[in-house]
């Protein structure tokens, strides 16, 4: 964990000192708990697989009592980054809803809020990342990669690239690529 947090910090003073992006988009792929098999060391995929997407928000009480953590929230609130979050996250979670056709994700815990029903992919978080960067932030987690339909495309799309052979009309990256830039072109068309 420490050294997550220490690349995480690491990345952030970069984003925040050196970059000073307008914007920061956080790529993912998410993935499921993998099932109890009958078999010890067999793969068993599951057959959930969902997108959304996550801004800053959602911090518990204990979490606004810790100094660092309010430092970090009055930073977000100075500098406004809560309405281009939202602007930039819903137009990417329905870039990516489209683009993959993926459901919603749906989060069991008190630790993710949906901020608005109409938008069922754009969820407020309290993640390191997404309140450590001081411009206004979304991490992106569609697909599954251990779910029956996503990994057989991830395997295969790493395996084009990595055998240099052409990329399948149904790569799941240039999917996923595809609707990044529709989401930004959709969040900034008007600029």
């Amino acid at each position: 964990l420490s050294i997550v947090v220490g690349d995480l910090a690491a990345r952030t003073r970069l984003v925040n000192e050196a970059i000073r992006p307008d914007a920061l988009l956080s790529f993912h792929i998410n993935a499921a708990r993998w099932p109890e098999s009958s078999a010890p060391g067999a793969l068993q995929l599951v057959d959930s697989n969902h997108v959304h997407a996550l801004i800053f928000g959602c911090m518990s009480r204990g979490e606004l009592q810790s100094a660092r953590q309010q430092a970090q929230l009055a930073v977000k609130l100075r500098n406004g980054s809560d309405a281009a979050e939202r602007n930039l996250g819903a137009a990417l979670s329905q870039a990516l809803a489209e683009g993959t056709g993926l459901p919603a994700s749906r989060y069991g815990g008190k630790n993710a809020i949906l901020l608005d029903a109409e938008d069922p992919y754009l969820f407020a978080r309290n993640l390191l990342l997404l309140r450590s960067v001081e411009c206004p932030t979304v991490l992106l987690e569609p697909y599954v990669a251990n779910s029956m339909a996503a990994y057989p495309r991830l395997q295969a799309a790493l395996a084009n690239r990595a055998a240099g052979a052409a990329l399948a009309a149904d790569d799941i990256l240039l999917e996923y690529a595809d609707a990044v830039v529709a989401g930004v072109l959709a969040c900034y068309a008007d600029d």
